[in-house]
């Protein structure tokens, strides 16, 4: 879903544009959002069991898009969820059926507002991944699948100078460091919204001269990101304030420890948190063997204090070899 309030907020680092201006260069796509997209077209389908592969079509009319603009597109698509995700996409799954289950019931009923209710609760599952895999590997599209989450695999393209921008439908590619994010495409025109992140200090809202990668994900984590609960009480400002007093993951640790209405249990959270942003496992683009995002330094993790709970035993799966070979889809969204 993204950080909460971050794209309205980085308005003066966004340009429109046609996807034209980035020809010659190889672009990721978040596999997912296009997934999402198709499947609102066939939603019913997908929710009563029938045939369809209108949500493929989609995905390769999108790419096509990009390859008729000159750019390389290389779709990837989710793997494992990842260990800190796992409650929230079990709630979301919840969500999902009791929406598609209302759906059904108001149709059966005569009532057409139950194809909302589909539209809202289908899930993209692993055979639509695999079946729009299949599209595009005989159209001959580069795609794959991630050892864990496509983001983390997609900033992994990028910081090796593999891809040049990610195509995507939320924000969390720029808390993975990625300079040139496209939001808001449309296939049939091709235009996008191209964030960038080296244009940060141009935000309208939010002072980000002297930000660097470290204290702009700190600041998003804070603000509300999916890989743990939000801290009650912080949006996007108040975030970026406390990151702002403390510039350092030592020094924000310490101010929250300090902070008597920020839960124990939160340090850990925030620290599970960037461990996977910054750690999560990734198929290496030149090897392509599993290894951390980023190399793990253990000794570089500030301690956390005696009474915070330690963290979960399953994050470090996540920060490990990966348990699934390339090509696996293990959970539907």
């Amino acid at each position: 879903m993204g950080i909460s309030g971050l794209l309205p907020a980085l308005h003066g680092a966004t340009t429109a544009i046609h996807v034209s201006e980035l020809t010659g260069s190889v672009v990721g796509v978040d596999g997912a959002s296009w997934l999402f997209r198709g499947g609102y077209i066939c939603a019913h389908e997908l929710c009563t069991g029938r045939p369809t592969r209108r949500f493929a079509d989609y995905v390769l009319d999108a790419a096509q898009t990009l390859v008729d603009a000159g750019l390389t597109p290389v779709v990837v698509f989710d793997g494992a969820v990842v260990p800190v995700k796992a409650e929230l996409e079990a709630v979301r799954c919840a969500s999902r059926a009791s929406q598609v289950a209302e759906g059904l019931a108001q149709l059966a009923g005569g009532n057409k507002c139950g194809y909302r209710k589909l539209m809202a609760g289908f899930p993209v599952s692993c055979e639509m991944a695999a079946a729009a895999k299949q599209v595009l590997d005989a159209a001959g599209i580069a795609c794959m699948f991630a050892p864990y989450e496509a983001d983390a695999q997609l900033a992994a393209l990028f910081h090796a100078g593999v891809i040049s921008a990610v195509v995507t439908d939320d924000s969390d590619m720029l808390a993975y460091g990625v300079d040139r994010v496209l939001v808001k495409f449309n296939k049939d025109s091709g235009r996008a919204h191209m964030i960038r992140l080296a244009h940060l200090a141009r935000s309208t809202s939010l002072d980000l001269v002297g930000f660097d990668g470290d204290m702009f994900l700190h600041m998003c984590i804070l603000a509300g990101c999916d890989y743990g609960p939000s801290l009650r009480g912080t949006g996007l400002k108040r975030a970026h304030a406390l990151v702002k007093h403390a510039p350092t993951l030592a020094t924000l640790l310490n101010v929250l420890a300090a902070t008597d209405t920020v839960p124990r249990s939160y340090l850990t959270a925030f620290l599970a948190a960037r461990l996977t942003f910054r750690h999560q496992t990734v198929f290496d683009p030149a090897s392509h063997e599993a290894r951390p995002l980023f190399p793990l330094d253990l000794a570089s993790i500030p301690p956390l204090p005696h009474d915070a709970p330690p963290l979960p035993a399953d994050l470090h799966a996540a920060l490990s070899p990966a348990p699934s070979p390339p090509g696996t889809c293990i959970q539907p969204r």
